[in-house]
Order: C-alpha cells, then structure tokens, then sequence
C-alpha cells in the first residue's frame, strides 16, 4: 500500500483517491479548512489544520497538489522534513536558485523529489537523449483561446520564449514547459503557445533533436472534470505514486 500525504484538496487530489485503488491517504492539509475536513471525511484521512501538522504525518511521501504558491512556500520545508516530495504544480520550480535550492536541501535529507509526466509522457526518452548531445527541446503548445484568457479568430502565436518567461506569463496553462526544463535543461528548451479557435482539448507537441535522432511526439489530451487540467495529469499523479512504490518498477 502507498502511504501518502496530500497538500490541496482539490481536482488531483480528488483523482487521486479515486483512482488510487493502492493509496492510502494519511493526512490532508488545505488553506480551505473546511474542504480539507470534507475531503478528508470521504477517504478516511486526518485533516490537518496547518502544514506543521501535515509534516507529523507518518506518510514517507508528501504529494502537493495545490498551487506554484504552495511549491514555493512549502518544498523545502517538506524535504527538510526528511519526506519525500512529490510537485505536481511544476510551475512552482521555474526559478532555477529556487529549484536548486530545494535539489541541494533534498540531498542533504536524503530523499527524492517526484515529478510526475502530468500532460506529456516520453520523459524517459528525452532523459535517455540527454545522456548524449541533446541540441534543443521544442514545446509547441495549442490551446482554445478562452483557456490561455486572449481572443483570436484564427491560430494565433502569442507567446514564443524560455520556459521561465512562458509560466510567468501563463503560471496556470504551461507546468509541460517547467518539466521539460527540469528534464533537459533550461537553455536547452523552447516553447511556443498558439491560441487556436479551432481545438477544443490541449494539444501539446514535443520535438527533441540531438545525436540520438530527432523524437516528435504529440498529446492531444481530454481534460480533467474542472476543465483547468489535462486528465492525464492527474492520472499520471497516481501512475507515479504507484510506481515509487511498487516492487517491480519500469
């Protein structure tokens, strides 16, 4: 059984417990108190009202499924702690000190940070593709324009840059660029956001060119019941959670 602890109750978290059939939720911390007793009433878990009480849980693994905020106000703190960590708003490890930071800190606890695929997979090939010369990494990302809060009629480019600049600009729209970043460096990858009245679910492309050969894959995703998320995002939180428990790993 994976022993978990929850920062945010919300759309994953909520997936999460109800796909997990092997999760086991200890404990649940909110900023809303009373959705985290809520939550927490449903999936037989402790509610938690400040996240110095989340930290006592007995759970090795605390997962944060809340906000960039909640990344920046708590990671650190968490592997301190000496828990596990597992972010899925990547948005919160744009700032590249920060995230180094929070890497250094992990070491010194000696424990892991998790970072699930959300809405991409091919991860595995891309950090396969880094062990060689990996030239570049594009993300190319089309989206209705209702979603990314700008009106066109017809595709539209309206953001071309780093990952950074892209999460500053969209920090509710673009956690993919965040990973890719983590994944292959962030001088390696850029990202491109078209607004496209003509698509009703995200689509995200990735290209990525170096000695091995040129990878290009594409992730057409249905989104999650609150509409502001990928359903395979919240499903990967679960396939990762699994997996790090899990006796036979691949």
């Amino acid at each position: 059984m994976a022993r978990i602890a929850l920062i945010g109750c919300g759309n994953i978290a909520t997936i999460i417990a109800e796909k997990g059939t092997s999760i086991e939720i200890d404990a649940v911390y909110d900023l809303d108190q009373e959705r985290a007793r809520d939550f927490a009433r449903g999936v037989g878990a402790r509610p938690c009202t400040s996240f110095e009480e989340l930290l006592s849980s007995d759970a090795p693994l605390i997962v944060e499924a809340a906000s960039p905020k909640a990344v920046q106000q708590h990671a650190r703190d968490v592997v301190r702690a000496g828990k596990d960590l597992m972010v899925m708003s990547v948005g919160g490890l744009a700032d590249a000190e920060f995230r180094k930071c929070l890497i250094e800190d992990a070491s010194a606890s000696g424990v892991h940070i998790y970072i699930p695929s959300g809405a991409i997979g091919g991860l595995d090939a891309i950090s396969s593709a880094r062990v060689g010369k990996l030239e570049m990494v594009v993300l190319e990302t089309r989206k209705p324009p209702q979603s990314l809060g700008v009106e066109a009629d017809e595709a539209t480019v309206i953001f071309e840059g780093t990952p950074a600049e892209a999460i500053e600009r969209f920090p509710r729209n673009i956690n993919v660029a965040v990973t890719l970043a983590v994944m292959a460096g962030d001088e390696k990858v850029r990202v491109r956001i078209i607004a496209d009245p003509l698509v009703s679910h995200n689509i995200h492309t990735v290209r990525v060119m170096g000695e091995t050969g040129t990878i290009t894959m594409e992730f057409d995703n249905a989104p999650s019941p609150n509409k502001a998320t990928s359903l395979i995002a919240g499903y990967s939180a679960v396939a990762l959670i699994e997996r790090i428990f899990a006796t036979v790993q691949c």
